[in-house]
């Protein structure tokens, strides 16, 4: 732990009910007097016997009577706190003067000169740089703008974050609310919209199939099933189909391919023209995209081969 550094204490912990009465350290003593310390010019109220006057403090300073800090921290006599002083001085943590110096001093007196001063029974004690233990009240306010601006920019941070999470949330039910009602309108018997809803929103949310490859297995299985020409019973619930995890399997084999794009009569041989009109004269089976049958108005086979074929018959 790094001795570099303070950190704030608060002025009422000598009071705080979790802690015993007990008589100070020396430690406790001194965080007692920058605590009690002025933090900033103010004039106090003294009291000494019967007569009543008031003390104007500098910055760093306190006034105090030696039995006052005797009694706050339970120490034995008077003369343990004016030797504790002593050493405090001593180690120019603070600076003190007798009552001869400070009447000799008084008509020359500054506050910058003033370490100490002493009234009778109450002692003016000045803690010697100050403002290592306490901010100065503009740097003090300086630091709390930037810890408020800090805290402002989390909270704003934060917000916008969970804005957007919300939103994402959002876009995702809305996805899957239309991709569901897609998949569901292909199945031939819709029982259990709201277990089907249930199940789709966990089969996705789990990432074992996206919405896209569901769709294709679904209407290659509905595909196969009325090829089946089964009763509408027997079709599956889709929560049941979806729930049981029938999508894993392959696309069923008898699923229609994707249709070939119709051949352009005109490439036609006239041995592949010949095939279709016999065929056309034997069964009467004339496809439209081979244009008008045989003796039709628009027809596209050779009249040559039409010919040809009428001579053939007779």
């Amino acid at each position: 732990m790094s001795n570099r550094g303070m950190f704030a204490v608060s002025r009422d912990v000598f009071d705080h009910p979790s802690f015993k009465k007990e008589p100070f350290t020396e430690c406790q003593a001194w965080i007692w007097l920058v605590g009690q310390a002025a933090w900033k010019p103010r004039r106090v109220r003294t009291v000494s016997g019967r007569s009543v006057g008031y003390v104007d403090l500098g910055r760093g300073q306190l006034c105090v009577s030696l039995r006052f800090m005797q009694r706050a921290w339970l120490w034995s006599s008077e003369k343990r706190v004016r030797g504790f002083l002593k050493r405090l001085e001593i180690h120019a943590q603070i600076t003190l003067k007798t009552d001869a110096q400070t009447d000799a001093q008084s008509d020359a007196r500054t506050d910058a000169q003033t370490d100490a001063q002493t009234d009778a029974q109450q002692t003016i004690i000045s803690i010697c740089n100050y403002s290592r233990y306490q901010f100065d009240p503009k740097q003090a306010d300086a630091q709390t703008d930037a810890q408020t601006d800090a805290q402002t920019s989390r909270e704003r941070t934060h917000k916008r974050t969970q804005i957007k999470e919300d939103n994402n949330k959002r876009k995702k039910d809305i996805a899957r609310f239309l991709g569901f009602e897609e998949w569901y309108k292909l199945w031939p018997r819709k029982r259990q919209p709201d277990a089907a809803r249930r199940v789709y929103n966990r089969v996705i949310a789990s990432g074992r199939i996206n919405h896209t490859d569901l769709v294709a297995k679904t209407t290659a299985f509905v595909a196969e099933w009325k090829r089946s020409n089964q009763d509408l019973k027997f079709c599956p619930y889709p929560a049941k189909w979806l729930g049981d995890g029938d999508f894993d399997g392959e696309i069923p084999t008898g699923a229609p391919s994707p249709a070939s794009p119709a051949r352009d009569p005109s490439t036609f041989s006239d041995a592949e023209w010949q095939k279709r009109v016999v065929n056309f004269k034997t069964s009467g089976d004339w496809s439209q995209s081979w244009g008008s049958a045989p003796g039709k108005p628009g027809c596209l086979v050779p009249r040559y081969l039409l010919v040809v074929s009428a001579s053939g018959a007779a």
